[in-house]
């Protein structure tokens, strides 16, 4: 049985470079609600709560929860091009957002001034 809240968002996309609790969060119910949802996990080693609580087809069954519903892509910021692929990615998205320390983002050349380069109206 649908949600009534469950096509409200359908057709934004969100870039989703969230790590546990309130990120994750917000953005599985953004996916809830409709929206297309790309979560960005740094290579190698992918979203570390995958590995959190118990387990199910060697997945943590809090990463499966807060990921439902959400499409994911694996990239090595610190290979060459790496985040040439994430720059890729923002002009076809909607929304931005992350939960990392402050400035991460910016370190990585990916702050919210520099993504609205790529996109003017990104949020």
């Amino acid at each position: 049985m649908a949600g009534p809240f469950e096509h409200v968002l359908t057709g934004l996309k969100v870039l989703d470079f969230t790590r546990a609790l309130t990120g994750p969060t917000v953005t599985r119910m953004f996916a809830e609600m409709g929206a297309d949802v790309i979560k960005v996990e740094a290579a190698p080693d992918g979203d570390r709560t995958r590995l959190v609580s118990r387990m199910r087809n060697e997945r943590g069954l809090y990463f499966v929860q807060q990921n439902l519903n959400k499409r994911s892509v694996a990239i090595d910021f610190r290979q060459p091009g790496g985040l040439d692929l994430v720059r890729e990615l923002v002009p076809h998205c909607d929304v931005v957002v992350e939960n990392y320390k402050p400035g991460v983002m910016q370190g990585m050349g990916l702050a919210y001034e520099e993504l609205k380069k790529r996109r003017e109206d990104i949020i």
